[in-house]
């Protein structure tokens, strides 16, 4: 997840090459406008078959969502929420309504929730009402922390979060 920015300076055909180089299997790069992916960008995610994952949120209009899932070849990143992410609150609620909106749509791509999905509680609500839920800071705080055997350590978080 990056900005165009460092993705434009490095070169986007050699930033999409060096993905697949290195085994990257998707990228999201959020400040693109559709317009822009869709006519000057996208062929790079296609010629070197690395996704482009786009994102929405609680408040994209319903035919932005629909655009997205015409453009995207992979899933969907539904942003749980309107706060940001890594936020402190643990109690962080997510947007249920939201995401309920989201199935009735029947997208043709699967949506994943990210955003505040930080221990089983998010994890299991995220997931019941979508195709899986996206684990990031929560994870990333964790290792970074972490003394022990670092497979050992990330076998516990991953079940503790399933549990």
């Amino acid at each position: 997840m990056g900005y165009f920015n460092s993705v434009h300076r490095f070169g986007v055909g050699n930033f999409y090459m060096k993905c697949q180089d290195v085994g990257i299997s998707g990228v999201i790069i959020s400040d693109i406008p559709l317009i822009e992916l869709k006519e000057r960008y996208l062929m790079y995610s296609k010629r070197y078959n690395i996704p482009h994952i786009l994102m929405v949120t609680p408040s994209t209009p319903i035919q932005r969502i629909r655009m997205i899932d015409d453009l995207s070849d992979s899933f969907i990143y539904a942003v749980s929420n309107s706060s940001t992410t890594g936020n402190e609150n643990n109690e962080m609620s997510l947007d249920v309504s939201y995401l309920k909106m989201l199935q009735s749509l029947h997208l043709k791509n699967p949506i994943m929730v990210g955003f505040g999905i930080n221990n089983s509680k998010t994890f299991e609500i995220a997931c019941k009402h979508a195709n899986g839920a996206i684990v990031g800071t929560a994870f990333l705080k964790y290792i970074a922390n972490c003394e022990s055997n670092l497979h050992e350590a990330v076998k516990w978080f991953v079940s503790s979060i399933k549990s």
